[in-house]
């Protein structure tokens, strides 16, 4: 087999049609191009989340209000991120706002419990009941609110000891 042969095949196994989602042909390339996508702006929403926790915490805005911002900051990255991958891979999200749709009802009921979390998640962020630097009583444990992720929240106790609590139970608990 020659060296040109070799190329012709690793350009057809790469460029080979896995499936098709509103006529667009999804490949093996495109997929390697979506996940690139998604990995740069992961790494550019962290960096940016750092960037903006470090400038402002030279201004006199309270911690966790400089929390907030930096997480939504993050966010919105991230959502811009995927929308672009899927618009890089060729993929009109347009066209999938009806699966989407289904998928977020079937979400809603198969995953209750994570949705409810994340649901809780943005209550605790917009709202801010708690912030982090609090000091709060989780059951029988205290500690100090380390970070208020999406989904859950990390209390570190008094022993060192880092205890993720789903965010729901800020809400709908005592």
């Amino acid at each position: 087999m020659s060296f040109s042969e070799v190329v012709d095949l690793i350009y057809n196994i790469f460029n080979y049609s896995l499936f098709s989602i509103s006529g667009v042909q999804v490949t093996l390339t495109s997929l390697f191009m979506f996940a690139i996508w998604l990995a740069l702006f992961g790494l550019l929403s962290k960096f940016l989340r750092k960037g903006v926790l470090n400038l402002l915490s030279k201004t006199q805005i309270d911690e966790g209000t400089r929390y907030v911002f930096a997480r939504i900051i993050q966010y919105l990255v991230m959502v811009f991120g995927a929308l672009l991958a899927f618009q890089f891979v060729g993929i009109d999200l347009s066209g999938l706002a009806v699966i989407f749709g289904f998928l977020s009802v079937g979400i809603g009921f198969g995953l209750q419990n994570i949705t409810s979390n994340f649901v809780a998640g943005l209550i605790l962020l917009f709202e801010r009941p708690i912030k982090v630097g609090d000091r709060l009583l989780v059951g029988d444990v205290e500690g100090d609110v380390v970070e208020i992720n999406i989904r859950s929240t990390t209390v570190r106790t008094i022993n060192n000891v880092h205890i993720i609590v789903p965010n729901s139970d800020f809400i709908s608990n005592n």
